[in-house]
């Protein structure tokens, strides 16, 4: 068995810090309980099926796992992969029901959000997934969804803009959320 190794990308900092300076402390505490629990959620059916946590990054926009190769079966991998986002969404649901309204709403989106068709999300290695069973070429998917979730989050900056509640940390994550994309 592999040591468990944990990486920090120096752009986590810098997020945190855009969060603390336009003074969203409240954004951090939610956001890392949804993080956590979508994480958690992907360990534990992995860990059920028999796979093998690797190393865990802390990135800008999240908590990033590497899974090792060849401990579950398709099924399981899929599953494991898709736990992430209906954590997200149970845990919203739960939120929501006991009043905590914000919360709620933020966990929900940050689900949906993980369920996108794009590379560096959930959703685009579920399209992988199911492309490398079914032979089929996900490519065209995952290069769709990022372009619309790539106008998405422009129209909700400039949606945002016209509500006149554009903050600094906004353009900034906006900013980060398309480094990260040019990383990948």
């Amino acid at each position: 068995m592999e040591k468990l190794k944990l990486l920090v990308e120096p752009e986590f900092f810098l997020a945190v810090a855009i969060l603390l300076i336009t003074r969203q402390e409240n954004t951090i505490g939610t956001v890392l309980v949804f993080l956590v629990l979508h994480e958690l959620g992907h360990a534990l059916v992995y860990g059920l099926g028999g796979g093998e946590i690797r190393c865990i990054s802390l990135t800008p926009f999240g908590i990033r796992m590497e899974m090792g190769q060849g401990g579950c079966s398709w099924g399981w991998e899929v599953a494991a992969v898709a736990a992430g986002p209906v954590c997200n969404l149970l845990a919203a649901g739960v939120a929501y029901v006991l009043g905590f309204h914000k919360a709620g709403m933020a966990g929900m989106l940050l689900g949906f959000y993980n369920l996108f068709p794009a590379h560096y999300l959930d959703g685009g290695l579920l399209v992988e997934l199911i492309s490398e069973k079914t032979g089929c070429n996900g490519n065209l998917v995952i290069h769709v969804g990022e372009i619309v979730l790539v106008v998405l989050l422009a129209c909700v900056f400039l949606f945002a803009a016209w509500q006149g509640e554009v903050s600094i940390g906004l353009f900034l994550a906006l900013i980060l959320a398309l480094f990260e994309y040019v990383k990948q």
